[in-house]
């Protein structure tokens, strides 16, 4: 891409909803430009865009048409995403095309998907659950799968929607069908069940190297036929500055290597008990919109997470991120109608196990 001097320099909001708004202002406060893009021509986030792309996030070629209209008048510098699933690899398709950083396309395409991401990892040092992927019941091999079981879909686009901890034989078919339900791509991962606790590790890769940034912990609660669904998240982690964070810290880097990540927004969930190695369960190479960029870091850190990246995104290198976070919950409610908005609360405390004790009489519920 030819870039002319002295034009203004704009970035790509992958959406324009309510999600999107503090990313497009953080951008501006910045000194960018924005190019909104969302299918919706009343999205809220096309009133601070400074253009705006009517089309769908799933895919890049309606957008690099449309993008012809503004390269005279910007120079695009970036990409920024908040969404998980398909619009991950619009994100790299856009990079790839417009010579921007980020990472390839096909990459992208291997990490949204479980079951890809798994054939990435198979004998290297990184560890991820044993398990079967299959698109209906007639596929599994029965014989192989341990209770309890964990089943969840390949590529999913709502957190932990169609995740089931599977207790007996008789409800796994069940389990089967309500993730291949929500599943984008059909497909569904019946995996072992591993003890411990569940860990998101937020960082940023550059140029192919990451640098971890926090550790979090996940709270998840499950209800009676075993829907998992998440609880909370806290900071900072049980493992701070323990041989787990080492281990997951190294997990995560030899995962970015094996996986040839250039530059992105990287968060990966473990599953590590106590003494032992961490699993990993998932990656997603957005920003994410679970409130923890908008509520729950600010509120531990102070740091603003989202200038941080959006820098990178645009290409300019990143210094270590210092801070050091407070202990804070952030706990979910129920999700209102409203797509993607849920209720939450911040708990804060002065220590790590005073926090625990506040959950606890808070959140009967949680299985940490």
């Amino acid at each position: 891409m030819n870039r002319r001097p002295g034009k203004p320099r704009a970035v790509i909001c992958l959406a324009a909803g309510k999600s999107q708004l503090v990313v497009i202002r953080k951008a501006k406060e910045l000194g960018l430009s924005v190019i909104a893009v969302d299918r919706n021509p009343a999205a809220p986030g096309f009133q601070l865009a400074d253009e705006r792309i009517i089309a769908s996030t799933y895919e890049a070629a309606p957008i690099l048409s449309e993008l012809s209209r503004f390269m005279n008048g910007y120079e695009i510098v970036g990409v920024v995403n908040r969404s998980s699933g398909p619009p991950v690899v619009t994100a790299a398709d856009l990079s790839e095309n417009l010579g921007l950083p980020g990472t390839a396309p096909e990459i992208a395409r291997r990490v949204i998907d479980k079951e890809r991401l798994k054939e990435v990892f198979r004998d290297s040092s990184v560890r991820v659950p044993r398990g079967q992927s299959i698109s209906g019941l007639a596929e599994l091999s029965e014989p192989q799968v341990e209770f309890p079981c964990v089943v969840r879909p390949a590529l999913s686009l709502i957190g932990k929607s169609g995740v089931r901890l599977v207790a007996e034989r008789e409800t796994l078919p069940q389990a089967i069908q309500q993730a291949r339900e929500v599943s984008f791509n059909g497909r569904v991962m019946v995996e072992e069940f591993i003890c411990g606790y569940n860990l998101s590790l937020y960082g940023f890769v550059q140029n192919g190297e990451l640098q971890p940034l926090v550790l979090i912990d996940e709270l998840n609660g499950s209800s009676p036929v075993g829907d998992v669904k998440g609880v909370g998240m806290v900071v900072p982690s049980r493992f701070r500055h323990s041989e787990e964070s080492r281990r997951i810290e190294a997990a995560a880097r030899h995962a970015v290597a094996r996986l040839g990540i250039g530059t992105s927004v990287c968060y990966l969930s473990f599953r590590c008990p106590t003494g032992g190695e961490p699993t990993l369960i998932e990656m997603h190479l957005d920003m994410g919109a679970d409130l923890l960029l908008d509520e729950l870091l600010p509120a531990s850190t102070g740091f603003d997470f989202f200038t941080y990246f959006i820098r990178g995104l645009t290409g300019q290198r990143l210094n270590p991120a210092a801070f050091n976070p407070k202990p804070v919950a952030l706990l979910y409610g129920d999700r209102t109608e409203a797509k993607c908005e849920r209720s939450f609360h911040l708990l804060p405390a002065e220590t790590r196990d005073e926090l625990d004790r506040r959950i606890l009489s808070e959140e009967e519920n949680i299985h940490a």
